[in-house]
Parts: structure tokens; sequence; C-alpha cells
């Protein structure tokens, strides 16, 4: 009922609704590719090709001008109207992007129009947070963020206000907030006064969530391999376009490891006390999981600031009688073998037992608190398991 009229509709208001979900939960592959092909000009909706699935395709033909002038005055009507929102909007904007205004390319490549790239950018600029929440979207916001300007990174920044927290906590949009912290441009005050100090106002629910606490962990220790892997890191720091012999644009603005780590410390130290605090008073239920105990690592290792009150909350926990605890087993439930990873002490769990090896050499303030209160009866005790007798040890 809607081939041949598919960008018609999609502008509608709510005829969209519909397009969108024929394409995502109804049609099979081959009619999605229909449903692009009629965004490519007229020749390909009336006469379609099975052989063109995406907009690379429809550019090897014999006409690829026409193919990118339509597309993108269909993308233009699309994101004035405010439909960004639909993951067919945004598979049309990341296909037309990539073409446009590849990796490493310093303008506009190919048959793209600069100034219909310019106006498109400029629509997307104060409406990003529409896409943050899927992975073609995330893609379409982190091209759009390498080819604005310092000071409309900044405008579209402030339009953000309010939804950064969220968009740290999903599952996509925490690796455009990752981004963040690459612009080079943003002084370590702006980068305060613009990301951190929203974030920070949220603290306990970024810890609490397994992709805020990646944002953190970036923050900590930029591009560290233990945590970012190098396909994520790929897209935070897309591959130099190859040039005849000059840099590109992304090799003349990158930064080294050392200069980023140098930067984001600074601006941390502007709100790193109200990390330590934070840390320091929920220790105990920090350090029983694997996931935050890492977080508690890597504070305690790379965070500025005073951190005697998390050493003393890190050194009550280590002091607390030790009881062997038992391995979980296979017979074991579920419920049975959570309670059981929970009750460790902090010595005899894996993830505890890591942490301590990693931030016993650099940490003599927590060595000598557990030189000073932990009693002999207690440091007799950890002979009992393995993990107790090679803390003592180091």
């Amino acid at each position: 009922a809607i081939e041949g009229r598919t960008p018609e509709l999609l502008k509608h208001r709510f005829a969209s609704e519909l397009v969108e979900t024929a394409y995502n939960e109804f049609a099979n592959a081959a009619q999605r590719a229909a449903i692009l092909q009629e965004f490519f000009g007229p020749e390909l909706a009336l006469f379609k090709s099975t052989s063109i699935v995406r907009l690379k395709d429809a550019l090897a033909t014999k006409r690829p001008g026409l193919v990118m002038q339509h597309l993108q005055q269909h993308l233009l009507a699309l994101t004035q109207k405010d439909l960004i929102r639909h993951s067919l909007v945004q598979h049309l904007l990341l296909e037309y992007l990539e073409e446009a205004v590849p990796a490493g390319a310093s303008g506009c490549q190919g048959n793209a129009d600069a100034s219909a790239v310019a106006s498109l950018m400029e629509n997307l600029r104060e409406n990003l947070v529409p896409m943050l929440h899927t992975r073609e979207g995330v893609k379409v916001a982190l091209l759009v963020v390498r080819h604005l300007s310092h000071k409309d990174l900044k405008r579209a920044l402030k339009s953000m206000k309010t939804f950064l927290c969220t968009s740290a906590c999903n599952e996509h949009g925490y690796l455009f907030v990752l981004s963040l912290a690459e612009r080079h441009w943003l002084t370590p005050e702006e980068l305060h006064k613009l990301v951190l100090r929203e974030l920070f106002d949220s603290l306990q629910e970024l810890i609490d969530s397994q992709f805020g606490r990646k944002v953190l962990l970036y923050l900590l220790s930029p591009r560290d391999p233990l945590h970012f892997s190098p396909q994520l890191m790929s897209l935070i720091l897309p591959p130099a376009a190859a040039g005849a012999g000059g840099k590109s644009a992304v090799e003349e603005n990158s930064v080294t490891t050392e200069q980023l780590r140098e930067r984001l410390h600074r601006a941390l130290s502007l709100c790193s006390s109200r990390l330590l605090s934070h840390v320091s008073g929920r220790m105990a239920e920090l350090c029983q999981a694997n996931g935050t105990i890492l977080f508690v690592q890597d504070t305690l290792r790379h965070c500025l600031g005073e951190k005697s009150a998390c050493y003393a909350a890190l050194a009550d926990l280590i002091r607390q009688p030790f009881v062997p605890c038992q391995n979980p087993t296979s017979q074991s439930s579920g419920d049975e073998s959570d309670q059981q990873q929970q009750q460790q002490h902090i010595i005899e769990c894996s993830a505890g037992h890591l942490m301590l090896k990693r931030l016993l050499p650099s940490a003599p303030d927590l060595v000598r608190l557990i030189n000073d209160f932990v009693t002999d009866e207690n440091i007799v005790s950890w002979l009992a398991c393995n993990r107790g007798c090679f803390f003592l040890l180091q």
C-alpha cells in the first residue's frame, strides 16, 4: 500500500509512524531495500533493482550525482520536520553522511553538495538527542560532532542540557559522551561546565549503570585497552582516510593519549572531590561486584585529590574478620551463588584481590593503614586461603 509513496508518507507526522513500523517489524530484506530505493530518485523508485541494497550500490549507477541530489533533498525536508527519531531516517542519514563526509576528510567529497551538507549539519546540530538511542543514530551523531566548529559544538551541547546523563547510561548513547572527551578544542573548563557538571549531578545513577561507568572510566583512564576494545575505539577515533601524502583532518586534529589524559584529569580535578566522597561513602557496596570494583580501582589509581577517606573505608573492609568461603559449585542455584559471592571477604574475592594487588604498589597510605589497624589474628586468618597468602607476600 505504501509502495511508491514512502518518501511523502515519511514526511507526514502520523503516517511516518506507519512507515517506521512497516520498515522495522514487517518488511524483509528485499522489501527494505525497495523502500530505500524510493529515496534515490524517481527512476529507481519506479524501476527497482535487486542488486541495489545500499546507497553505495546506487552511486555505482550511471548518474550518481542525481542520486545524491534526490536523497539530500529528502533528508533536508525530514530533518526540518524533526522526524530523525525514526530508524529509517537515521539509516539514510548515516549512508548519506558516510559518502558526503567520510572519515578523515576535511570537507565534502564525491557528488555531495557542500551547501546542502552544511544545511543538514545545521538541522542536526540541535537535534542530536533523538538519535542517541540507536546504533546508527549514534554513528550519525558522531559524524556530525566531528565536523562541528568550536562554537557550534558548544551550542549543540547546550541544547542537550538535562539529557546528557540519560545518554551516558544508554547502551548506544554513551559512545557519544565518550567522543566529547576527544574533542580537543574544548578546554578543561568548558568540558567541566558543559558536560561533567551535569553528569556529576547524577553520579549515583552513572555508577550504577554499566555504560555510565564506562564514561567515568574514560575520564579516569582514556583509551585504556583494559576497558575499551579496539573495535569500540574505532568508532570514537575513526581511521584516517587515505590521502595523497598529506595528513588528513583527523590526523591534524588528533592528540596523543598522554595529552588527552592530562586534559581530562584537569577537567576532572574540578569535581574529583565529589567522586572520591561518593566512592568512600559506598565502598562496601561497590566492592561486591566485579564491574564496580574495577571502577573503584581506577578511581583510586588515577583520580586527583585527597583519597585518605577512600583508603580508610577500604582498610575497614580489609580488617573485617576473615571467614573462608567455599567457591560456588555447579550444583548451587543462581541466588545461592550470588549470595555466596557477596559474603566473600575482599581478600578472597577474585576481583577484590586483583584490585588490591594493583593498588598496593602505588598506595603507601593504604599499606600504612593495613599495618596500623589490622590485627595479628586477622593476618593469621588470611593464611587459610590461597589469595590471602599472596596478598601477605605482596
